[in-house]
Protein backbone atom coordinates (compact mmCIF):
# COMPACT_ATOMS: atom_id res chain seq x y z
CA UNK A 1 0.00 0.00 0.00
CA UNK A 2 2.95 2.31 1.24
CA UNK A 3 4.44 1.54 -3.17
CA UNK A 4 1.20 2.76 -4.88
CA UNK A 5 0.72 5.89 -2.58
CA UNK A 6 4.69 6.88 -3.17
CA UNK A 7 3.73 6.37 -6.87
CA UNK A 8 0.77 8.71 -6.74
CA UNK A 9 2.78 11.56 -4.69
CA UNK A 10 3.11 14.52 -7.02
CA UNK A 11 5.99 15.51 -4.55
CA UNK A 12 8.19 13.59 -6.65
CA UNK A 13 8.81 14.80 -9.87
CA UNK A 14 10.48 11.87 -11.91
CA UNK A 15 8.09 9.54 -10.97
CA UNK A 16 7.60 7.12 -13.67
CA UNK A 17 3.87 8.44 -14.60
CA UNK A 18 5.05 12.10 -14.78
CA UNK A 19 7.76 10.58 -17.18
CA UNK A 20 5.62 8.91 -19.42
CA UNK A 21 3.03 12.15 -19.03
CA UNK A 22 5.85 14.62 -20.15
CA UNK A 23 7.11 12.23 -23.51
CA UNK A 24 4.02 12.32 -24.50
CA UNK A 25 3.57 15.76 -23.74
CA UNK A 26 7.11 16.60 -26.31
CA UNK A 27 5.93 14.08 -28.98
CA UNK A 28 2.91 16.06 -29.23
CA UNK A 29 4.40 19.11 -29.47
CA UNK A 30 6.77 18.28 -31.46
CA UNK A 31 3.70 16.86 -34.49
CA UNK A 32 2.32 19.99 -33.76
CA UNK A 33 4.94 22.26 -35.11
CA UNK A 34 6.07 19.61 -37.78
CA UNK A 35 2.52 19.87 -39.31
CA UNK A 36 2.07 23.68 -39.02
CA UNK A 37 1.54 25.04 -42.23
CA UNK A 38 4.51 26.98 -43.65
CA UNK A 39 5.12 29.87 -46.16
CA UNK A 40 7.01 29.00 -49.10
CA UNK A 41 9.26 32.35 -50.34
CA UNK A 42 10.34 32.51 -54.16
CA UNK A 43 14.08 32.39 -55.04
CA UNK A 44 15.31 36.40 -54.82
CA UNK A 45 13.43 37.22 -51.72
CA UNK A 46 15.11 38.17 -48.84
CA UNK A 47 13.85 36.69 -45.59
CA UNK A 48 15.09 36.35 -42.03
CA UNK A 49 15.58 33.04 -40.99
CA UNK A 50 16.95 33.13 -37.10
CA UNK A 51 19.49 34.67 -36.26
CA UNK A 52 20.46 36.20 -39.88
CA UNK A 53 19.47 36.83 -43.59
CA UNK A 54 19.17 34.85 -46.48
CA UNK A 55 18.76 35.68 -49.95
CA UNK A 56 19.13 32.45 -52.21
CA UNK A 57 18.85 31.84 -56.47
CA UNK A 58 18.27 28.73 -57.47
CA UNK A 59 19.40 27.10 -61.04
CA UNK A 60 17.38 23.81 -62.27
CA UNK A 61 18.74 22.01 -63.83
CA UNK A 62 22.65 22.85 -62.76
CA UNK A 63 24.25 19.59 -64.78
CA UNK A 64 26.39 21.89 -67.01
CA UNK A 65 27.04 24.65 -64.48
CA UNK A 66 28.22 21.90 -61.65
CA UNK A 67 30.62 20.04 -64.32
CA UNK A 68 32.28 23.63 -65.55
CA UNK A 69 32.85 24.29 -61.26
CA UNK A 70 35.31 21.13 -61.51
CA UNK A 71 35.72 18.79 -64.45
CA UNK A 72 36.25 15.78 -62.01
CA UNK A 73 32.55 16.27 -60.75
CA UNK A 74 30.55 13.81 -61.75
CA UNK A 75 27.54 13.34 -63.76
CA UNK A 76 24.08 13.08 -62.09
CA UNK A 77 22.52 9.53 -61.13
CA UNK A 78 20.61 8.28 -64.40
CA UNK A 79 17.28 9.83 -63.75
CA UNK A 80 19.13 12.47 -61.36
CA UNK A 81 19.64 16.19 -62.05
CA UNK A 82 21.38 18.85 -60.07
CA UNK A 83 20.07 21.89 -58.54
CA UNK A 84 22.10 24.48 -57.45
CA UNK A 85 21.80 27.17 -54.83
CA UNK A 86 23.85 30.59 -54.32
CA UNK A 87 22.62 31.86 -51.05
CA UNK A 88 23.95 35.02 -49.75
CA UNK A 89 23.72 35.49 -45.92
CA UNK A 90 23.76 38.60 -43.51
CA UNK A 91 24.32 37.92 -39.69
CA UNK A 92 21.69 40.15 -37.32
CA UNK A 93 23.21 38.17 -33.53
CA UNK A 94 26.02 38.69 -31.87
CA UNK A 95 27.07 35.40 -33.61
CA UNK A 96 25.28 33.06 -36.44
CA UNK A 97 26.68 29.34 -37.19
CA UNK A 98 26.18 28.60 -40.69
CA UNK A 99 26.29 25.07 -41.81
CA UNK A 100 25.33 23.44 -44.96
CA UNK A 101 23.86 20.55 -43.37
CA UNK A 102 21.02 23.18 -42.45
CA UNK A 103 20.17 22.91 -46.05
CA UNK A 104 18.23 19.94 -47.69
CA UNK A 105 15.66 19.67 -50.51
CA UNK A 106 12.13 18.07 -49.99
CA UNK A 107 10.16 16.66 -52.55
CA UNK A 108 6.08 16.27 -51.94
CA UNK A 109 6.13 13.12 -50.78
CA UNK A 110 8.82 13.67 -47.66
CA UNK A 111 11.61 12.56 -49.58
CA UNK A 112 14.55 14.59 -48.31
CA UNK A 113 17.78 15.15 -50.87
CA UNK A 114 20.59 16.39 -48.66
CA UNK A 115 23.81 18.29 -50.49
CA UNK A 116 26.38 16.89 -52.34
CA UNK A 117 30.09 17.45 -51.60
CA UNK A 118 31.47 18.52 -55.08
CA UNK A 119 33.98 20.78 -56.50
CA UNK A 120 32.20 24.12 -56.64
CA UNK A 121 35.55 26.14 -55.99
CA UNK A 122 36.24 29.20 -53.67
CA UNK A 123 32.25 29.93 -53.76
CA UNK A 124 31.36 26.87 -51.98
CA UNK A 125 29.38 26.85 -48.99
CA UNK A 126 31.34 25.73 -45.99
CA UNK A 127 30.55 25.64 -42.08
CA UNK A 128 31.44 29.42 -40.49
CA UNK A 129 30.69 31.37 -37.66
CA UNK A 130 29.89 35.39 -38.24
CA UNK A 131 29.40 38.38 -36.11
CA UNK A 132 26.89 40.92 -36.35
CA UNK A 133 27.22 42.85 -39.32
CA UNK A 134 29.14 40.07 -41.41
CA UNK A 135 28.06 39.02 -44.32
CA UNK A 136 28.46 35.80 -47.20
CA UNK A 137 28.03 37.03 -50.45
CA UNK A 138 26.65 34.22 -52.76
CA UNK A 139 27.74 30.80 -51.78
CA UNK A 140 26.73 27.58 -53.47
CA UNK A 141 25.59 24.08 -53.25
CA UNK A 142 24.52 21.60 -55.09
CA UNK A 143 21.77 19.14 -54.11
CA UNK A 144 21.11 15.89 -56.76
CA UNK A 145 16.69 15.35 -57.00
CA UNK A 146 14.75 13.37 -59.85
CA UNK A 147 14.45 14.67 -62.49
CA UNK A 148 11.62 16.72 -63.44
CA UNK A 149 10.13 16.01 -59.22
CA UNK A 150 7.66 19.23 -58.51
CA UNK A 151 7.02 20.54 -55.68
CA UNK A 152 10.25 20.49 -54.78
CA UNK A 153 11.13 22.93 -51.71
CA UNK A 154 14.23 24.15 -50.48
CA UNK A 155 14.45 23.70 -46.58
CA UNK A 156 16.41 26.14 -43.86
CA UNK A 157 16.54 24.92 -40.41
CA UNK A 158 17.69 27.53 -38.05
CA UNK A 159 19.30 25.01 -35.84
CA UNK A 160 21.43 21.79 -37.02
CA UNK A 161 18.66 19.31 -35.73
CA UNK A 162 15.87 21.39 -34.45
CA UNK A 163 14.72 25.04 -35.00
CA UNK A 164 12.17 26.95 -36.66
CA UNK A 165 12.30 26.08 -41.15
CA UNK A 166 12.28 28.56 -43.84
CA UNK A 167 11.25 27.63 -47.19
CA UNK A 168 12.13 28.19 -50.85
CA UNK A 169 10.14 26.91 -53.75
CA UNK A 170 12.48 25.22 -56.52
CA UNK A 171 11.75 25.76 -60.23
Amino acid sequence: RLTRLAMLDSSRPFSRPRRIGLLLAALLCCVTACTAPTLTHTAGDTVTAGDYALQVDIVRPANDEVHTAGHFNPSPAPGKEYVQMFVSIECNAERCRIAPERFTIRDESGAVFEHRQLDLGADALLAAELRRGDSLARRTMVFEVNTGAEGLRLVHRAGIFFGPETFFAVP
